[in-house]
């Protein structure tokens, strides 16, 4: 049987700037990918804030159509990651 904590091992990679959808119960949010901090866990910012958080990535899920985020959201988040 898998658990939460073997997620990781079949679960997609992220990459710097990539936009997602974060999931916890019921809370939804989008978050981008700072950076990684192993297989298993990513550093991501949720808000205009400096602060990144760290995040399994049995949490995280691929956006469709990413590549078409709302603008201000793009502004805020990607200027200042180096990809």
């Amino acid at each position: 049987m898998i658990n939460e904590t073997d997620d990781y091992l079949f679960a997609e990679t992220f990459y710097p700037g990539e936009i997602f959808v974060y999931t916890n119960g019921e809370s939804w949010q989008l978050g981008v990918v700072k950076s990684k901090r192993d297989d298993s866990v990513y550093f991501c910012y949720y808000h205009t804030g400096d602060t990144a958080a760290a995040t399994p990535v049995f949490n995280m899920h691929k956006l469709d159509n990413a590549y078409y985020p709302p603008l201000r959201f793009a502004k805020t988040y990607l200027s200042d990651i180096e990809v």
